[in-house]
């Protein structure tokens, strides 16, 4: 019965030190995070630009450069970094939807990158990182004098 009586306890401290530790860190060790930074451009080469930022820490990071190591030598060379970037891109962008006054418009990949970065202090010393990939896109906009409403979704 006296058994019992610690399990709580035992629980308690598994949480406070298993899930305090992960809370600590800027992303959460197994979090994937995405951020899109809209730019309206005036002019002849008017458009909207997007930024798209997915950023990987450690643990799907671990994951993804697994798979990225076409030839299992525990790094990604930029060559295998352009191979992954061609399995993954479209799954990134295709929920992507940019819209004026309703209406659709076609987001062009101007520009792509993947970069392998340091982890936590503590993670980064145990040999995990962390992974950034960035996606710029652009659609062009003939901006009419009222302007409109522009609507993005992931």
């Amino acid at each position: 019965m006296g058994q019992k009586r610690w399990r709580p306890a035992i629980l308690a401290l598994f949480i406070l030190f298993v899930v305090g530790g992960v809370a600590a860190h800027p992303l959460g060790q197994l979090s994937v995070n995405h951020y899109a930074r809209l730019n309206m451009v005036g002019g002849a080469d008017g458009g909207v630009e997007v930024r798209y930022v997915v950023d990987h820490a450690e643990l799907p990071t671990f994951r993804e450069t697994q798979l990225a190591d076409a030839n299992a030598d525990g790094g990604v060379s930029p060559a295998e970094m352009e191979a992954y970037l061609d399995t993954v891109t479209d799954s990134y962008l295709g929920g992507l939807i940019l819209t004026i006054d309703g209406q659709p418009l076609q987001l062009r990949l101007v520009r792509r990158s993947g970069e392998i970065l340091p982890g936590q202090t503590g993670s980064a010393a145990m040999g995990l990182a962390t992974l950034r990939l960035v996606f710029d896109l652009k659609a062009p906009v003939e901006w009419s004098r009222g302007g409109g409403i522009v609507r993005f979704d992931n």
